[in-house]
């Protein structure tokens, strides 16, 4: 079952991981780290921003990765989560579907405690980060499947 590093009541900056459990043929027992950042102050709405929910849309997971570094508790009042890969096994992978169980994370939900990698994090958010959540940004992009034609 999908365990995190993180407190999501604590004020301030932390980094962390969220932690999924998975076995595979090179080791008997690992986890697949989902870095994780939360920014807090004071209380206030909780807004969870997400990207990576496929692997190959780069843009919303290099926008969050620079909000977590440049953000600081000063500029918050509540709690920002950020995952900027929620699907860290397609990011890595720069592929769609996760190449550990061949899902589509954004096919997963609600998800299953017990099931697959990628239905384990889809109930998590489901179960544990949705109901704290006043507000999800979820950033999707075209991935490498699309073709961007240039406008103004």
């Amino acid at each position: 079952m999908l365990n995190t590093t993180l407190n999501f009541s604590a004020p301030g900056k932390q980094q962390g991981f969220l932690q999924v459990p998975w076995s595979h043929n090179l080791g008997g027992w690992a986890n697949i780290f989902i870095p994780c950042t939360i920014v807090a102050r004071g209380t206030g709405p909780t807004v969870l921003i997400l990207a990576g929910n496929h692997g190959d849309e780069y843009q919303g997971q290099i926008a969050i990765m620079k909000l977590a570094r440049e953000l600081t508790p000063e500029m918050v009042n509540g709690r920002i989560i950020l995952i900027p890969s929620l699907n860290f096994p397609a990011a890595r992978a720069a592929t769609r579907l996760s190449p550990v169980d061949g899902m589509n994370m954004n096919r997963a939900f609600p998800g299953q405690p017990e099931g697959a990698v990628t239905s384990q994090i889809a109930h998590y958010l489901t179960t544990v980060l949705f109901p704290m959540s006043d507000v999800v940004i979820d950033i999707h992009s075209g991935g490498r499947s699309m073709e961007f034609v240039p406008c103004s």
